[in-house]
Formats: structure tokens, sequence, C-alpha cells
């Protein structure tokens, strides 16, 4: 069996960095807890960041206001 998934149609993945209110609103893949680039994990939606992820400096996701 494969483990990829295959379709003719688009598929989108949307991560709690687009309703984060510590995410850059210049550049889409910074924010205040990755100043240096939102790890993969996290903008693929494959980790939570409402728990702390190394290198966070104890800033996680908050909503916007």
């Amino acid at each position: 069996m494969s483990d990829k998934f295959v379709t003719e149609e688009p598929v989108w993945i949307i991560s709690d960095c687009q309703t984060c209110a510590n995410r850059s609103t210049k550049v889409s893949s910074l924010c205040l807890a990755f100043p240096n680039g939102i790890p993969m994990d996290i903008l693929l939606g494959k980790v939570s960041h409402h728990i702390p992820y190394p290198g966070d400096d104890g800033i996680m996701w908050e909503p916007k206001t």
C-alpha cells in the first residue's frame, strides 16, 4: 500500500498560523515565536502550536482579536 495521497483536485492545508495574533503581517512565514521562519511541521498543521514547541521562547498560538 502506498503512503502517498494522489488526487487531481488541489489540496489546501490551512494551519493555525493564519488565525494567530503573533504571525507577521508582512512576511507570512515569520512570527514572534519564530522570527527566522516558522517550522514546516507547524505551517503544514502536522504539529499544533497551542502547546510549546522547541525554540518558540514560550510564545504560542494566540487568537487574533
